[in-house]
């Protein structure tokens, strides 16, 4: 099952207004989601961080950068930092630059959602493959996965 297969699939089972949409060039980063016309400010990027000995996944704008001090402060935790990209993988089944909230791993770690995603009514997402996103609601999302809302991002 492909990464997309999986996105589609978490959306139908949790029943939510979401969709996959596809493209013929790799949409990895925000300036490559840029190039196809979307805002940075519209997107919204999934980010694995290890926060002490737990994985969790951190939502935040595409025009704003993770704070982990800020992170650290939320969980009173000593060490935050970025997964690498095998962890990623072993933790999300896909690779970096392919990673959605809309995945079943979102069910069994701690998903944080930055306060500022909630300026979105509409957010792109990744969608399980790096020529992929998903057009998803946020508080939708947020209360599907009973996400923590707290500030840990910067501009």
């Amino acid at each position: 099952m492909s990464g997309i297969d999986i996105v589609e699939e978490f959306i139908r089972e949790e029943g939510l207004d979401a969709e996959v949409i596809r493209f013929a060039k790799p949409v990895r980063t925000v300036e490559d989601v840029e190039k196809m016309g979307i805002p940075p400010k519209a997107v919204v990027k999934t980010l694995i961080v290890k926060v002490d000995d737990s994985f969790v996944a951190v939502l935040i704008r595409g025009d704003a950068k993770l704070d982990l001090n800020k992170l650290k402060r939320v969980f009173g935790a000593r060490s935050a930092r970025m997964a690498s990209p095998p962890e990623v993988r072993e933790v999300t089944g896909v690779s970096i630059g392919a990673v959605s909230p809309l995945m079943p791993y979102a069910k069994r770690i701690k998903v944080i959602i930055d306060k500022g995603v909630f300026e979105l009514e509409d957010a792109y997402g990744g969608g399980g493959d790096e020529k992929a996103l998903v057009l998803f609601h946020p508080r939708e999302v947020a209360e599907k996965l009973n996400a923590m809302i707290a500030d840990v991002a910067r501009a």
